[in-house]
């Protein structure tokens, strides 16, 4: 256009290539004593910067400015009752609270607030049905009149066309556009005072502990997100508690990109889980960045029900995939369901602990989804430590994890097994980095936000108030006899001298992953170790269960069956007889050995091998004559507990993972007319039917024998009292029962959980914990996870007083690992909080709407704080910036100690002046240019390989002489790595230079006689 014939500027005013319209209408209007504006209120910011250099103006001091505010065509022509001007100053608030103003003009605010208090500036607007849209500037020289609004559009960017009449050679038609403009100013209704409230709201000043107050409540209460869970009807039924944790969901999914929300059990995760779902989705629309509205969840069969019902109150559509369907390979190519988990943009995953075996289809599908969100939903995500880590990282993603993570976890990768040593630094490292995907709060914690608003719990239907109830722990004494002690000490006598020949398998060898950390010869003597340490712990596991289980796993279900006089049937299948196993190893011969070491000659003589057999078979069948001698007194004692706990609770839960057991203490219960129910994972109607019985509403007296199939998934708060028939010796599975009926919508007060007291024969040995946990994770992670030596001594015996302890520590301990807002959250809670909780909540609660608050503080250094919201009312986000090279910290983890430095001696405010602005200005110019850093890391790594690529790409056409692609690729290369002196494309700025800022809250602190600013807004 600049090659084009224009007239006159001076006359014309319009944009193109070396004229712009500011460069006319703004001069006419600084230099003028009494200009008058008439543009429309989206040129606020504009006015703002415009007053503000009119005052500087020797003339202003004596002079007076009129703004005329006319409204929009984009505003609303809906009709209103409120008076006018009620009906434009909403439109004008709304329009402002969502734009923002950029906080370069703090000082300009600050400036024409100044202004307008002394009587020097007056704003006006027009009523009536006939709205005003000119745009007129009025100076005492010239006047000018056309298309361009005051806005930087207007003014500098769009394509315009205006006239402008000077006084001194047109003075005719500028008298008649003076008059004009006067005229509309006549009609025109005071706006000082609601002006001055609107740049109140738009910039305020505070004290630096309201401005972090307001930054960390926008984390922790979420208020951000609520716009995405608004619109669904279902809306007024989520608690705070899940109000909140969807929005930390949605904030970490916007900056990391996967999600691990680890809430206690029974605090509503598949209620908050749907809604969650759905929120990502809204998220996805409303950025324009949905690839295929495809959401796929991965659940067990049990809760596929609940999940669809809550998807549909929120109303969003979800493909249920089951685990078992995952589990089981297709012999006609890849199921529709498959397609759907490999092919969807969000992922949910239900109870992802049962996808920590990286060599299972269903973990390996899960691991191959395209999705661009993975949410995964678990109350006990590590129960065995490093290795459960190394499995969540790939089912989070490993693009976002820091290199030296990687690093680490590589080390794992290779040295999978639970004899990993670890660094104390590398142990912190791996749970910071879960932590940044965690959503997670405690019992404790979730009551805790309960007491703060008791109201939003109550039950729609009960009335009660929903909370975790009061744990009552309680020990029985299991009942064993004098004799039954004699012969459990036999039993042990005889199983410690088991070699585990069974459990060998039929190949030995080092796994590949451990190649390099084991010697063929180390291997060997660990798994030896490892068959005999588990074969040993079997055996002790049945017993203590009971007298069938003993019998069932040496000799098999049948034999059992029939020497324990069980008349019900109890599972589809046989299982067990470890003796039938042992007779047939001996007739197939000794393993494989792929190890270069020695190895012992029973291993490779077919001859001794089946020697070795038949000793192992002479054991177990002392076993066998042992166990046949065992009473059923353990059996009646744990009967005889729920028959008594029947008498005063309508409804019990019994436990144990036996299911032989069950069938074994069913018919010794006496209830009366209480119904008793076995129910397993095998035995669809009653697991059903204990669902129905053991509804929270539920009225029906009954007891419950559960096996470990039904401790996941299911909702039987209707049960008073759970009862231990054997002990938990993982936390998975004790967190698993109890999460039963330990739930937040109980209609108890307090629940019991009963736990057995085994007599010294019976009882828990360390040894055995250690072995259960290396079973578990031999289950979970496959078989080439390395066992410790299980056939150590360490014969002494853990108390249950004890072991619950230890348990119960380890379920608050998290091994370390908190959620990702538990930094903020140590800022305004606990003993090291930086603000006291009632300033907290002061500030937190408050309905005054403010966009920006800036706190000007001391400070012997410059320093910044920054809380940002993200593009398009996305998650906000915090960046802090040190020193007077504005070095950039990023991270919650990492912002809040250093934050945490600066503000702990309570530095005092100060006035904002010139040198806070001129720090400020410096700071954000600086945050503009660290933007691309806010991005989540998964995002960064994919710009840098598109970086990388297309670079290539542009040398590989300039090879063959083609300049243009070359250059094409050059070009679409700088928006994946930008220079600092290139704007930034790579994602929507939420650090604007412009009338458009996005800053939500920022906490820039600045030099000059130890002057620091802190700032937070709501935009």
């Amino acid at each position: 256009m600049a090659s084009l014939d224009w007239p006159a500027a001076d006359e014309f005013p319009v944009n193109y290539t070396g004229a712009r319209v500011r460069a006319v209408v703004w001069n006419d209007l600084i230099k003028s004593e009494s200009p008058l504006i008439v543009a429309g209120f989206s040129s606020i910011a504009k006015l703002v910067d415009l007053i503000a250099d009119w005052d500087r103006e020797p003339h202003a001091a004596q002079s007076k400015a009129a703004v005329l505010l006319g409204t929009e065509p984009f505003t609303s022509s809906r009709s209103s009752f409120a008076s006018a001007e009620v009906t434009f100053t909403d439109e004008v608030r709304r329009y402002w609270l969502e734009e923002g103003v950029s906080l370069r003009l703090s000082a300009k605010v600050l400036q024409v607030l100044k202004v307008l208090d002394e009587g020097r500036l007056m704003v006006r607007f027009v009523d009536g049905s006939t709205r005003l849209h000119a745009k007129i500037y009025v100076g005492s020289d010239a006047a000018t009149v056309g298309s361009s609004n005051f806005t930087d559009a207007g003014l500098s960017t769009q394509t315009e066309a205006n006239t402008r009449f000077e006084r001194r050679t047109d003075e005719g038609r500028y008298r008649g556009l003076v008059r004009i403009a006067e005229n509309y100013w006549s009609v025109g209704q005071p706006w000082n005072d609601q002006f001055r409230e609107l740049l109140l709201a738009l910039l305020r000043f505070v004290p630096w502990q309201e401005a972090l107050a307001r930054a960390c409540s926008d984390l922790l209460d979420g208020a951000w997100a609520e716009r995405y869970l608004s619109s669904d009807s279902a809306g007024s039924r989520l608690w705070p508690s899940q109000m909140s944790g969807i929005a930390q969901a949605l904030w970490i999914a916007e900056n990391v990109g996967s999600v691990l929300v680890a809430d206690a059990t029974g605090s509503g995760k598949t209620r908050m889980g749907a809604h969650l779902v759905r929120a990502v989705r809204d998220r996805l629309w409303s950025t324009g960045r949905v690839r295929r509205d495809l959401t796929a969840l991965v659940c067990p069969p049990s809760v596929a029900n609940a999940w669809s019902r809550e998807a549909v109150h929120c109303a969003v559509s979800i493909s249920t995939v089951s685990h078992g369907l995952l589990s089981r390979p297709s012999e006609d190519g890849q199921r529709t369901e498959e397609l759907a988990v490999r092919h969807a943009q969000i992922l949910a995953v239900d109870e992802c602990h049962n996808f920590l075996s990286r060599d299972a289809n269903r973990t390996r599908q899960v691991r191959e989804s395209l999705a661009e969100h993975v949410l995964l939903f678990t109350a006990t995500p590590i129960n065995r430590g490093p290795a459960d880590l190394l499995q969540l990282v790939g089912l989070l993603g490993p693009d976002n994890f820091e290199d030296e993570t990687l690093d680490v976890l590589e080390q794992l990768e290779r040295r999978r097994g639970q004899n990993l040593e670890l660094s104390s630094q590398q142990q912190e490292q791996l749970r910071r980095e879960i932590q940044r995907f965690t959503v997670r709060r405690t019992k404790s914690m979730l009551n805790g936000m309960v007491d703060e608003n008791p109201e939003s719990y109550r039950h729609p239907v009960t009335e009660r108030i929903c909370r975790y109830p009061r744990h009552e722990t309680r020990i029985y004494a299991t009942g064993e006899t004098g004799e039954d002690e004699l012969t459990a000490r036999k039993v042990r006598e005889a199983s410690a001298e088991l070699t585990g020949v069974a459990l060998l398998g039929r190949q030995l060898a080092v796994p590949p992953g451990l190649a390099h950390e084991y010697s063929d010869s180390r291997w060997l003597e660990s798994r030896l170790a490892a068959s005999r340490g588990l074969a040993n712990h079997h055996v002790l596991t049945a017993m203590r269960s009971s007298k069938a289980a003993l019998v069932e796993h040496v000799a098999g279900t049948e034999q059992a069956v029939k020497q324990c006089s069980i008349q019900t049937a109890f599972k589809p299948k046989p299982t067990g007889n470890m003796l039938d196993a042992i007779l047939r190893l001996a007739d197939e011969g000794p393993p494989e050995i792929l190890l270069e070491c020695e190895v012992p000659r029973w291993l490779t003589d077919v001859d001794e091998w089946r020697a070795a057999c038949e000793q192992e078979a002479h054991r177990y069948r002392a076993i066998l004559d042992a166990a046949l001698l065992l009473s059923t007194a353990r059996e009646h004692a744990k009967a005889d507990l729920l028959t008594e706990l029947s008498l005063k609770l309508e409804r019990v839960l019994a436990f144990d993972r036996h299911l032989i057991t069950l069938a074994a203490i069913e018919p010794l219960i006496e209830a009366g007319g209480t119904r008793v129910i076995v129910a397993t994972g095998a035995n669809k109607k009653n697991r059903k039917e204990v669902e129905r019985v053991f509804a929270p509403d539920s009225n029906v007296p009954a007891i419950a024998l559960c096996s470990d199939a039904m401790n996941e998934g299911l909702n039987l708060q209707g049960a008073a009292a759970m009862v231990h028939l054997d002990v938990p010796t993982t936390l998975r599975v004790a967190e698993q029962r109890v999460g039963r009926v330990d739930r937040m919508d109980s209609p108890y007060d307090a629940i019991e959980a009963w736990w057995p007291r085994d007599g010294v024969a019976f009882a828990t040995r360390a040894n055995d914990l250690l072995a259960a946990r290396a079973e578990e994770s031999t289950s979970l992670l496959g078989a080439n996870l390395n066992v410790p030596n299980l056939a150590a001594d360490r014969d002494d015996v853990v108390t249950i007083e004890k072991h619950i302890t230890t348990l119960e520590a380890s379920h608050e301990a998290w091994d370390g690992i908190r959620d990702a807002l538990d930094p903020v959250r140590r800022l305004v809670e606990g003993p090291d909080a930086l603000i006291s909780r009632q300033v907290y909540e002061e500030h937190r609660t408050t309905t005054h709407r403010v966009l920006a608050r800036i706190s000007p503080v001391m400070s012997t250094t410059p320093w910044a704080f920054l809380a940002v919201t993200g593009a398009g009312h996305g998650a906000p986000r915090w960046i802090m910036l040190e020193g007077t090279g504005a070095q950039p910290i990023i991270g919650l983890e990492n912002i809040v100690e250093p934050l945490r430095e600066k503000l702990s001696d309570n530095p005092p405010s100060l006035p904002y002046d010139a040198t806070c602005d001129e720090w400020l200005n410096r700071y954000l110019t600086a945050a503009t240019h660290q933007e691309r850093m806010l991005l989540p890391r998964r995002r960064l790594r994919a710009l840098d390989q598109m970086s990388e690529v297309t670079r290539q790409w542009a040398t590989d056409a300039i090879r063959r002489g083609d300049h243009e692609i070359s250059e094409r690729w050059r070009k679409i290369g700088t928006l994946a790595a930008p220079s600092s002196d290139e704007p930034q494309l790579t994602y929507t700025s939420w650090l604007s230079n412009g009338s458009r800022s996005s800053s939500r809250s920022l906490t820039p602190l600045s030099e000059k006689t130890d002057a620091s600013a802190t700032f937070d807004s709501d935009k």
